[in-house]
């Protein structure tokens, strides 16, 4: 067999697998695709209200942009995570304790590869960790992705956020957790992923 046309039906088999190993994927009805929908962020405003509760919206690059561009503070961290990444877990104390001592000038958001049906347990993560920020954001598959296959998702965001890192046009995969500090200038100032290491991070905050 040509190996082209054998490497298409690999690939073709592969993503058919979301099916079956997400059969909630499959035959959904459009009742039910509403009942999980995660509305976008209309608004900065919208994201930094004070909150009680935890809440969830998608967001796309210009939005995510729009926040560090226009937050209050000089500085943003951006956390790209999931609820089910083991070193997400591990190392978000550490983002929290960073988070709170530096809450005057440091603006947090924390944005998950999850898909959208999984609302919930992201919220339960948050909780868990007592994140400061009570809106978190999901990358809008739609644009970047799609419902099955979300290991290139954060790559995708990140060849439209940092285009002079990334490229869509490379293959690449971001593993997670993935932190990122801009200043209000979209600068990139630091970049790495786990584990988190505050002290790396404290030194562009002046």
């Amino acid at each position: 067999m040509n190996k082209k046309l054998l490497f298409v039906l690999l690939c073709v088999s592969f993503k058919s697998c979301g099916y079956w190993i997400n059969p909630r994927y499959s035959k959904m009805s459009k009742k039910i695709q509403e009942e999980y929908k995660i509305e976008p962020l209309e608004s900065i405003k919208e994201f930094s209200r004070d909150r009680n509760a935890y809440e969830i919206y998608s967001t796309d690059v210009q939005t995510t942009k729009d926040l560090i561009q226009y937050s209050e503070k000089p500085y943003t961290l951006v956390v790209f995570y999931a609820h089910w990444c083991t070193p997400c877990h591990k190392n978000m104390p550490e983002v929290v304790r960073f988070e709170d001592q530096n809450k005057d000038s440091l603006n947090l958001i924390c944005i998950s590869s999850s898909d959208w049906l999984e609302k919930e347990k992201e919220i339960t993560y948050l909780k868990k960790y007592q994140v400061g920020q009570k809106t978190s954001l999901i990358i809008d598959y739609k644009g970047y992705g799609d419902e099955f296959m979300n290991w290139n998702r954060i790559a995708n965001f990140l060849s439209e956020l940092v285009p002079k890192k990334y490229s869509r046009e490379n293959e690449f995969t971001i593993a997670l957790p993935h932190y990122l500090l801009f200043n209000s200038n979209m600068k990139l100032l630091k970049e790495n992923g786990a584990p988190f290491l505050a002290t790396d991070f404290e030194k562009y905050l002046n």
